[in-house]
């Protein structure tokens, strides 16, 4: 909500790399939190879904939906598969 504020009110005094610090703020947080190894491994799972072809990724959504089934997740395994049918480039963290 800040963050949002600040942009909204003082939109001038934002600079180019301001979103990128602010990254490396929540970052170096996030590994000090309790339980802060989530937000890298978010990260690290982000950035390796992002380099994988269009079957390599269909295929991690099947393999993400089969594990969440298997551990006893059946509603996050379909919103997984419900994934499939939109074009990986349209996928995004919210």
């Amino acid at each position: 909500m800040a963050l949002a504020y600040w942009f909204a009110t003082a939109p001038h005094t934002v600079e180019a790399d301001t979103l990128n610090r602010l990254q490396n703020l929540f970052e170096s947080a996030a590994a000090y939190a309790p339980q802060g190894r989530w937000a890298p491994l978010a990260k690290a799972l982000h950035t390796f879904a992002d380099r994988l072809d269009e079957d390599g990724k269909l295929h991690l959504l099947d393999t993400m939906a089969g594990l969440t089934d298997r551990y006893g997740h059946p509603d996050i395994a379909s919103t997984i598969r419900s994934l499939r049918q939109t074009p990986s480039k349209d996928i995004r963290p919210p």
